[in-house]
């Protein structure tokens, strides 16, 4: 059988849209992530930044977690860029049906539907009139 359309240009319409709604919930973690971080490098940047506190005390958690959030915030911001990213260049669902029919319609596909209308009316009329 010969499609207008082939069927499994479905398939990866709708595997993309996934893929894009699933970088859509990823940017929002993401950017949580990255809020939660920036408390964090916050409430203990006042230890992380005095050179007097870091000699007498190298091993504080003060330290330790100021340094811990400081690269899950660096973390969290590449993975929101390339979610980002991916949600710019894939399409949503319903652009990529618009291209597929953009790419699909010709006038000979417009001349043939509006053929097979024209048949198609002309048998409902010809059904009807045959109940009057």
């Amino acid at each position: 059988m010969h499609y207008i359309i082939n069927p499994s240009i479905f398939y990866w319409i709708n595997a993309l849209n996934t893929i894009r709604n699933v970088s859509i919930g990823s940017i929002v973690v993401s950017i949580m992530m990255f809020i939660g971080f920036m408390i964090g490098c916050l409430l203990n940047a006042e230890y992380a930044k005095d050179p007097e506190y870091i000699e007498r005390h190298p091993d504080d958690e003060h330290i330790w977690y100021f340094n811990i959030c400081k690269k899950w915030m660096k973390v969290s911001l590449i993975i929101g860029i390339i979610f980002l990213l991916m949600i710019v260049f894939i399409p949503s669902k319903s652009t990529m049906i618009e291209i597929l029919i953009a790419k699909t319609a010709t006038y000979e596909n417009t001349q043939w539907t509006i053929e097979t209308l024209k048949e198609a009316c002309n048998y409902i009329v010809e059904v009807f009139n045959k109940f009057k």
